[in-house]
């Protein structure tokens, strides 16, 4: 008794001394719980006031539970291991009636619970152990709240033991803890901990069904729980809600939100049940929740290796698009967490695939993943510029002048098409309304600074305040010199004049904003039209902004005016899916309109100045005014005709 005196109140001095005096009074509670009921008031005090550890507390627990509703003279003493004769009898309680002093200690205990001046740490230490000695009491429903106030309250490192004690009541709070984690208005600190909670005493089923419900970071302090299961019942969840975002819904069948599947994909992946991903990583025409996969992978602690088996799973012909999207989720991960085997791999991937992937995608997520890491990159090509017409491996070449090109199958809409009908909608949805196909190579990066300041012999004039340095897309330039830029690169590929777009280069002007059919039919080098744009922007989808339905994920694909405030280095945000880097924000860029007789330039993609709402795929602004005026925020990329078809 001296000694459970002395934790209560150590002395103030050495540290290491009042931690001996408090293991020392643990020893003699644990000592005098084997004396019957006399000392359990005295015992389970000392448990709920001392601030002892969750193991100290269950062990308390369990010695005392045998007399919180016994008479002492029922219950006599410990034996070792066990209790004596007048004890438990074949491994339940000994049957009477309880006397006043026995009550107390499950009564003592409520009355803490309940009182609104006690504190956190002692309610909580109380509930555990009334939940060993008193389960089936029909206080619980009303101090659930309480409760579940006191978990929150509790260290997060010591949130797994309290929940373990607290199972036999766990029924009685783990709606209320639900609540808490999918609760916007909570802070995100009190989430956490209840996704903590939650984890370790809800079954698998409903874990996944917050797992897709909540934030990443919540996601994955959740899914600790249904890893410590061998229950399938999550892996069953989250392959309803993939299978219903590749085979529409029909009646009767359950719908999901993009982020419920894109959280189903995440989980999946973290199962390394990664066959099933194929499909909807693969799928453009709503890309969200490939999207959402690609930038959520690290928070919902994906690991790496199961990202290596999921690209390796995905070899030819399985779509590249599905492959991308692997290596740009990757490109999120510090290498240098990753494990030895997975590191050399991804490095050695990268490497391969930035010089002979076939695939744009694939190239164009292997070159921002070096940028994004500071890795090595392979020189750029320097003048002269004496490869003739560039023959594409795969659907990609690279042009001397070191414009990496992308080869487009673009759908040839009549001007006079309903509203709303764009070359990615109406080659997926009604192939009737195109004209024809018309084969493009555009390239997939902005042009540079340092690519103008070669026509214009370092005379190029800009403002350097607002760009950052000469790998950034080329600003102030006027549609004019858009258009004579793209004169000088044939010229330099000495093309024949009969295959130039545009005249020579001192007199190419405003008259030549508009192309015929003939000049688009033409090899030389040119501006994109609007359509062309269009189609290489949207890479399939057919939602408001290339990454889907939520403009917020730009941020990891575009410069604009909630992440810049200056012209950026091109290729330094990642790729759409067909490879093209920065076709929204950083820089608009010039094209021509298809309007027969249009007086107007017309600039699309807005930069970086612009807000998220702006950067929509099909969003454009002409411009008639000044036409060869030259702005900080408009920039253009190349484009060239290979063939026309019916």
């Amino acid at each position: 008794l001296a000694a459970i005196a002395d934790g209560k109140a150590p002395p103030i001095g050495d540290a290491g001394a009042i931690i001996d005096l408090q293991k020392e009074s643990w020893r003699a509670a644990y000592v005098l719980a084997n004396e019957g009921a006399k000392y359990v008031r005295q015992i389970v005090e000392h448990a709920i006031s001392t601030g002892a550890e969750p193991q100290m507390v269950a062990l308390i627990a369990t010695r005392v539970r045998p007399f919180a509703y016994r008479p002492p003279a029922q219950t006599g003493g410990l034996a070792a291991g066990g209790l004596s004769a007048g004890g438990l009898a074949a491994g339940g309680l000994a049957q009477g009636k309880s006397d006043e002093s026995s009550e107390l200690f499950t009564e003592f205990l409520w009355a803490v619970v309940q009182d609104v001046e006690s504190d956190q740490a002692k309610r909580l230490r109380s509930a555990t152990i009334l939940a060993i000695a008193d389960p089936e009491s029909e206080k619980w429903p009303s101090f659930a709240p309480q409760l579940v106030e006191a978990l929150l309250a509790a260290n997060p490192f010591e949130i797994a033991e309290w929940i373990d004690l607290l199972k036999p009541v766990s029924p009685q709070f783990r709606q209320l803890l639900r609540d808490v984690v999918v609760d916007e208005q909570a802070t995100g600190d009190v989430r956490a901990q209840a996704a903590r909670a939650i984890a370790y005493c809800d079954d698998n089923a409903a874990l996944a069904n917050l797992v897709m419900n909540v934030e990443p970071t919540l996601a994955a302090l959740i899914f600790r729980g249904i890893e410590r299961s061998s229950d399938r019942a999550a892996e069953e969840v989250f392959l309803q809600a993939i299978r219903s975002a590749v085979v529409p819904s029909t009646s009767g069948v359950a719908s999901f939100t993009s982020r419920q599947q894109a959280h189903a994909a995440l989980g999946l992946a973290r199962l390394n049940r990664c066959d099933e991903l194929r499909d909807i990583l693969a799928k453009l025409d709503n890309p969200t929740v490939r999207t959402l996969f690609i930038v959520h992978a690290k928070d919902l602690e994906v690991p790496a290796e199961h990202l290596q088996t999921a690209y390796e799973r995905f070899a030819p012909p399985a779509p590249d698009t599905a492959r991308q999207a692997i290596l740009l989720a990757l490109s999120f991960y510090n290498p240098r967490g990753m494990a030895d085997r997975t590191r050399n791999w991804w490095l050695a991937t990268l490497e391969r695939l930035y010089h002979e992937s076939p695939h744009a995608s694939e190239r164009s997520a292997a070159e921002y993943s070096l940028r994004r890491h500071g890795l090595a990159m392979p020189p750029r090509p320097e003048p002269p510029y004496l490869d003739s017409h560039p023959k594409p491996t795969g659907d990609w070449s690279l042009h001397a002048s070191g414009q990496m090109l992308r080869r487009l199958r673009v759908p040839t809409i009549p001007p006079d098409s309903p509203a709303g009908v764009t070359p990615a909608s109406a080659s997926a949805i009604d192939p009737d309304t195109r004209h024809g196909v018309r084969v493009i190579d555009m390239s997939v990066r902005e042009v540079a600074l340092r690519d103008v300041q070669i026509l214009s012999q370092g005379k190029w004039d800009y403002d350097p305040v607002f760009v950052e340095g000469d790998d950034a897309a080329a600003p102030y330039a006027s549609l004019v010199e858009a258009m004579r830029f793209c004169r000088w690169l044939g010229e330099q590929e000495q093309l024949d004049e009969s295959e130039q777009v545009y005249p020579d280069i001192d007199q190419v002007g405003i008259e030549h904003l508009t192309l015929t059919p003939e000049q688009l039919r033409k090899t030389g080098f040119r501006l994109p039209t609007v359509q062309e744009w269009q189609f290489a922007c949207a890479a399939g989808s057919e939602t408001p902004f290339f990454v889907g339905e939520d403009p917020a994920y730009l941020n990891h694909f575009a410069w604009y005016g909630r992440n810049c405030d200056k012209v950026m280095n091109v290729a330094t945000r990642a790729p759409n899916a067909f490879g093209f880097f920065d076709m929204m924000g950083n820089v608009a860029e010039w094209c021509h309109s298809q309007e027969p007789d249009s007086s107007a330039g017309l600039y699309i993609g807005f930069g970086y100045r612009n807000q998220q709402d702006h950067l929509r795929t099909n969003g454009s602004k002409e411009w008639t005014q000044e036409l060869d005026r030259e702005f900080s925020f408009v920039g253009f990329r190349v484009v060239r005709t290979v063939t026309t078809e019916p």
